[in-house]
């Protein structure tokens, strides 16, 4: 029924992804995953063509969407659902600017810039480093089963 039309991002490109996956590991077993992965779901780097996917009808699913959404949902492109029974990751950044910092306009310009939506966005797709050295070496085995490259299936 859902065969090859659930997206995500690559769990090994996003470190959120992979947390998200752990949980549902964790939660459900790897007897899930098995299941999962035997929908050929579509991996992709990236939340925000995730998003795009979805809200174009080309998938019509995933569960690791990010702020990313937002716009579609606003444009009335697709509808975010939240799980009764799970609980959903939230993944906050801090930033500040000391008291006593030798530039602080300097360092008010730089996070202004930070959180502009073109800076986002550029750093997004600049942020591709692997988060899969942490995993335990048993279950390092198991993502081998995920694809590794865009194109793969």
């Amino acid at each position: 029924m859902f065969a090859g039309s659930v997206i995500t991002v690559y769990p090994a490109d996003d470190d959120a992804a992979l947390y998200l996956y752990h949980l549902i590991v964790q939660k459900y077993g790897w007897g899930w995953m098995d299941k999962y992965m035997a929908t050929k779901p579509n991996f992709i780097q990236g939340h925000l063509p995730v998003a795009r996917s979805v809200a174009s009808g080309e998938n019509i699913a995933t569960f690791d969407a990010s702020s990313s959404v937002w716009p579609f949902k606003r444009e009335g492109k697709l509808e975010i659902v939240w799980s009764p029974v799970d609980e959903t990751p939230v993944f906050t950044l801090t930033g500040g600017i000391f008291k006593d910092a030798p530039h602080p306009n300097a360092a008010k310009l730089y996070l202004t810039w930070f959180l502009a939506r073109s800076s986002r966005a550029a750093s997004a797709r600049s942020r591709r480093a692997s988060t899969c050295r942490r995993l335990k070496a048993s279950n390092r085995s198991r993502l081998t089963k995920l694809p590794t490259t865009i194109g793969s299936s």
